[in-house]
């Protein structure tokens, strides 16, 4: 499932983790390529339980209604923190991310610097470095976008020690009504110096208002589906080099009177897992 996880190299931002969970505040906003500001009716706190596993999600925001900061507690794995610190303009200009784990490996902190083209209003990169037990490593991912200015590739990059950098993994977008339609992810096969496709994640939505709109900054931090007007009713998982990881989910919302998600559910099949949504807003 994709389960909020500290995968090392995918420590960027968690929520493009490495199992499959139920993407439940994974609902987004308008195309644009930045600002991440919310509207009245703050999403600040969201909880998904499945049996005895719970996750939940803390929302904070500057004056100006961005999101600066999550905070995720969960039953099944550690808690984190998740800074994003913006400039006196609303952009991002670095992230910050705190928890046991990277303390168990003698990291306070990974900091990741966030550049952008003021010319163009476009995020250009992102690079973090990291040294653990004296090992350097370091991650950069470049964007790229598409004639309507939405992002189109996100390609990361990585080194370790005095090795250049070399191309590691690749997400790719298309989209539809304003939303995100599909999401690839290729890994690159240094064998044959080409890109091997690992899994295609395709998203349907409802018509309602999503509870948390970022724009480009949701591909920026991880949180794809946080990128358009409305919220994910259909997930249909398929990996492309093992079948048996297939999946799709099935969401169904109750709505407050601003149009947003109350409550909800998710069906996730093979195997009916049900998980139960809730959101709160100030």
């Amino acid at each position: 499932m994709k389960k909020i996880a500290f995968a090392l190299t995918a420590f960027l931002f968690v929520f493009t983790a490495c199992q499959k969970e139920p993407d439940f505040i994974d609902t987004g906003n308008s195309s644009g390529n930045g600002g991440g500001t919310i509207t009245s009716g703050l999403l600040v706190r969201s909880v998904e339980v499945n049996g005895a596993d719970s996750t939940a999600i803390a929302y904070a925001y500057n004056t100006a209604g961005r999101l600066t900061q999550l905070d995720v507690s969960s039953t099944a794995a550690s808690p984190f923190t998740y800074k994003l610190l913006r400039n006196t303009n609303g952009i991002i200009t670095q992230t910050v991310a705190r928890s046991p784990d990277l303390a168990a490996i003698g990291v306070d902190s990974l900091v990741t610097n966030v550049f952008y083209n003021s010319s163009a209003a476009r995020y250009t990169y992102t690079r973090y470095d990291l040294n653990v037990g004296g090992v350097a490593y370091s991650d950069s991912t470049a964007f790229t976008y598409d004639a309507s200015g939405n992002l189109a590739s996100a390609i990361s990059y990585q080194k370790v020690m005095l090795l250049p950098y070399a191309p590691s993994s690749r997400t790719d977008y298309t989209y539809g009504n304003g939303n995100v339609a599909t999401e690839k992810t290729f890994d690159y096969d240094v064998t044959t110096s080409a890109w091997s496709l690992i899994a295609t994640s395709a998203y349907t939505y409802d018509a309602k208002t999503n509870p948390l709109k970022l724009g480009t900054e949701a591909m920026i931090i991880g949180l794809t589906t946080f990128f358009g007007p409305n919220n994910t009713t259909g997930l249909t998982y398929t990996d492309a080099t093992d079948p048996t990881n297939n999946y799709t989910q099935a969401s169904t919302y109750t709505y407050n009177s601003a149009s947003k998600p109350s409550s909800g559910t998710i069906v996730e099949n093979p195997g009916a897992v049900n998980y139960s949504l809730r959101y709160y807003y100030n």
